[in-house]
């Protein structure tokens, strides 16, 4: 398909579906796929999200500047079993990719703190987080309620 699609200059450039990595049982994994994002931003490539993991194989997380680097999107697995077969199953996505603001990991958005470095601002704001979850009668989800409201415009922030 590549080389009925591609230029003449690029029909032998196809990317390789399947292929092993220099750390033994890393394998890399071609999707189909080529990836290219907006300016600034970039593709965060993992395992899929809530989904439970295999026992065959674990994934490796990256970041791939898709902006900057027009290429062939892929994963790679380490393989955890040598002595059976591992399998990939049609109805559950191999990876997943999820855009990603280069600022988010190039200048540091957050501050950590240690437990000396708070003041009674944080303590208060920790007392709402942690509280809600000592009330047995609570109903469940109320934090995805909570913030699904508050995006809305529907609750104080």
């Amino acid at each position: 398909m590549f080389e009925k699609a591609a230029p003449d200059a690029v029909k032998l450039l196809a990317p390789i579906f399947l292929a092993p990595a220099r750390e033994p049982g890393v394998v890399q994994i071609w999707s189909g796929y080529l990836a290219r994002t907006a300016p600034r931003w970039a593709l965060l490539s993992r395992g899929p999200a809530n989904i439970p993991r295999t026992q065959g194989y674990e994934h490796f997380e990256g970041i791939v500047e898709a902006d900057t680097w027009f290429g062939p999107l892929f994963t790679n697995i380490r393989l955890t079993r040598t002595n059976s077969p591992v399998e990939f199953h049609i109805r559950y996505p191999l990876f997943q990719v999820q855009p990603l603001l280069r600022e988010c990991y190039r200048d540091q958005p957050f501050e950590v703190l240690g437990l000396t470095d708070l003041d009674a601002a944080d303590w208060l704001r920790f007392e709402a987080t942690m509280k809600p979850n000592t009330d047995q009668m609570r109903a469940l989800g109320h934090y995805a309620v909570d913030t699904r409201k508050r995006i809305r415009g529907n609750s104080p922030k």
